[in-house]
């Protein structure tokens, strides 16, 4: 033998002077894989795609496995390919959150310690990839906030280190969904 390479020898008998050989290659299945056990976060309400919960499984799981649920547990499972018998499966919890975002009408920057920030409650949890870009009367760009992390330093009414006073802002929110195309 060696590895998975097995030769068997018939010896000769008369009135034949050569001895009969075969050879024999074992091919091992590997055992299927579903990964292991991961918790999802979403949004209350939210369905999850079968992209977000295999995302959320750990370890190196196979694909082509078929997703189930009951409430808020959802299983993988994973068949065995011939002559291997037994399925692998794992588990991702799903836990839900309140996905409210709070945009204020308005902020005073006034130094007195109240209502100095723009503060957008709930922006980087719910939208992790966003950039927030403030500009003034005139298109000129006063405030950008770094991309998913806007929380870290919310715009304080300030450019150029001076408080705009009496500034009238709207707010528009555009959402950009990246996808990669295989050409």
């Amino acid at each position: 033998n060696v590895g998975l390479v097995y030769t068997y020898t018939v010896a000769a008998t008369t009135p034949c002077t050569t001895p009969a050989t075969a050879t024999v290659t074992v091919t091992e299945q590997a055992q299927p894989n579903a990964g292991g056990d991961g918790v999802l976060l979403l949004c209350e309400g939210t369905v999850p795609t079968d992209i977000e919960l295999f995302s959320a499984l750990g370890g190196t799981p196979e694909s082509g496995g078929i997703w189930t649920n009951v409430g808020l547990t959802y299983t993988y499972t994973v068949s065995a390919i011939a002559p291997c018998s037994l399925e692998d499966a794992a588990l991702v919890a799903v836990s839900e959150q309140s996905c409210e975002m709070i945009i204020p009408s308005g902020f005073t920057p006034s130094g007195d310690g109240m209502n100095e920030i723009w503060d957008i409650v709930g922006l980087d949890e719910l939208h992790p990839k966003n950039k927030v870009f403030i500009y003034n009367r005139w298109g000129n760009l006063i405030y950008e906030s770094v991309q998913g992390d806007y929380s870290s330093n919310p715009w304080d009414g300030k450019y150029n280190g001076k408080i705009c006073h009496r500034v009238r802002f709207i707010t528009s929110f555009t959402r950009i969904r990246m996808e990669m195309v295989k050409l």
